[in-house]
């Protein structure tokens, strides 16, 4: 009897995907590459949804997933949870960054097994926050985390061919032209229908996770692969590694203010060449991230792209190219 109820409970959370190996129906391993893990994970998706839906930086972004329509079939109660929800997410939630301030949130968000959470170690300020997420996760359940899990392995499976084929090349050339080593272990990335202004952020600690909209008009079609390909560079440019020290220890002796940005300004060409470079190989033209979107145009001039183009074709070597790079900011 019981082996039957149990049947009937894991039934109701099938995988839409042929390509997913785990499935609780809270933490959905979708599919692996050589480099990363690819999750759809509930309580991270409910908790973007609820921050974006208070912020609403994202939702001029978000395309094909009509939530307004299911926002609007919600019962009298289930609306009074959902506004009571987004009105505590935009009083208490949305002034912290998801990135450094709620980062904690995030790894306890996905260490969860079930559709409530009972205890919580985030300490006396998060016990509002956690009635909220439990008061809201059986009207996010029924309305809204089948359509924006299946949006999130429809997006990975619409590239994730190409992307295992790109992987092995992109990787090593991202390290060499970072002078930093690729993580030994996989990376995880989790797609989350909503997540912050931009689509896409990178965790550091305790361990590497990539997060990425799998809505975010400027994250669809081969996007994915320089978004994927981009943030999980983070990795390869943090604080201690050669790109950043470089930089500052320069800034520093020519008596300049360190330029806290040009880092990732030259991360987002890099990478975004190099990933122009593979598709072009495949016929496939591809405009840069950094160049459609006009990200980091107080870098992004004639000189900038000049002294990463010498590097990225091997004419230039780090120091000389970050001397070019701070002349041009002068």
């Amino acid at each position: 009897m019981y082996f039957f109820v149990a049947l009937i409970l894991m039934n109701l959370f099938l995988p839409l995907n042929n390509a997913v190996k785990e499935n609780n129906g809270i933490n959905i391993l979708i599919d692996t590459s050589d480099h990363y893990e690819f999750y759809s994970n509930y309580w991270l998706n409910l908790h973007h949804y609820l921050y974006q839906q208070a912020k609403k930086r994202q939702l001029p972004n978000i395309e094909g997933m009509d939530d307004e329509t299911r926002i609007s079939s919600l019962s009298e109660k289930d609306r009074n949870i959902f506004d009571r929800s987004v009105e505590y997410y935009e009083e208490n939630i949305i002034e912290h960054h998801l990135l450094f301030g709620l980062n904690d949130l995030r790894v306890f968000l996905q260490e969860q097994q079930l559709l409530s959470i009972d205890e919580h170690p985030l300490g006396e300020e998060y016990d509002s926050l956690i009635m909220h997420l439990n008061a809201f996760s059986p009207v996010y359940k029924t309305t809204f985390w089948s359509a924006h899990n299946e949006k999130n392995q429809e997006y990975l499976a619409s590239k994730f061919d190409l992307l295992k084929e790109l992987e092995s090349e992109v990787i090593p050339k991202l390290s060499k032209l970072a002078q930093a080593k690729w993580p030994d272990e996989k990376v995880r990335v989790d797609l989350s229908v909503y997540t912050n202004g931009v689509g896409a952020y990178t965790a550091t600690r305790p361990e590497p996770n990539v997060v990425i909209s799998s809505a975010d008009v400027t994250a669809s079609g081969n996007y994915l692969l320089e978004i994927l390909f981009h943030e999980s560079s983070h990795l390869l440019f943090t604080m201690e590694d050669p790109w950043r020290v470089k930089i500052y220890n320069r800034a520093e002796e020519l008596g300049m203010e360190f330029p806290r940005n040009l880092w990732h300004a030259s991360l987002f060409y890099l990478s975004g060449r190099t990933i122009q470079d593979v598709l072009a190989e495949r016929e496939i033209v591809h405009e840069m991230y950094m160049v459609k979107n006009d990200v980091f145009s107080s870098y992004n001039n004639k000189g900038f792209s000049e002294a990463l183009e010498a590097y990225y074709s091997g004419n230039s070597t780090l120091d000389q190219t970050v001397e070019r790079l701070l002349e041009n900011i002068n």
